[in-house]
């Protein structure tokens, strides 16, 4: 378990190094890294080599702490994010003012589309649960990898997501 634990902050120190390097200043050995981060991960498996290099190599990376916002429920949304590592919840407000988790996103994850997509403002809040890092792309590159035939997936998920977050603020949580 110790050893796990070194493990992984290993490969947090590595992400939050490569994190603060600008995009397009990442070296060969950073791209390299990332690529093998992503392994296994179902959102890159379906890009092209060149496609994700080409998205290590030109987009930024955010190191979030545990326990910080992400974005918040009605920010501008002019940028999407993919999680890289780390876990990341999903706030609704209730009906008191309050809020509560309603989803944990986990490596891999995609979010912040949504609001990219339709309304251009955030449905919800995000906030760290684990140290987490996140690709930041924008739109163009989010429609480039998505596809036209991935269009009806993605609004779907848009309804269901609205359904769920406008729902859980009636019914107080």
């Amino acid at each position: 378990q110790v050893e796990q634990a070194e493990q992984e902050s290993s490969e947090d120190e590595t992400l939050t190094a490569i994190a603060k390097k600008k995009a397009g200043l990442r070296t060969e050995a950073d791209i390299l890294y990332l690529l093998d981060l992503v392994v296994g991960m179902p959102y890159f498996d379906k890009l092209t080599l060149h496609l994700k290099r080409e998205l290590f190599r030109s987009n930024s990376i955010e190191h979030h702490s545990a326990g910080s916002i992400i974005f918040r429920k009605d920010d501008r949304a002019h940028v999407c994010f993919v999680l890289l590592s780390g876990e990341v919840e999903v706030l609704a407000q209730t009906s008191k003012g309050g809020s509560q988790i309603v989803a944990t996103l986990h490596s891999g994850t995609p979010f912040g589309e949504l609001g990219m997509l339709s309304s251009g403002v955030r449905a919800a809040t995000l906030r760290a649960k684990l140290n987490s890092h996140v690709l930041v792309m924008s739109k163009q590159d989010y429609k480039r990898i998505a596809g036209v035939s991935n269009l009806d997936q993605i609004v779907q998920k848009i309804q269901f997501i609205k359904t769920k977050l406008v729902g859980f603020a009636l019914t107080g949580g």
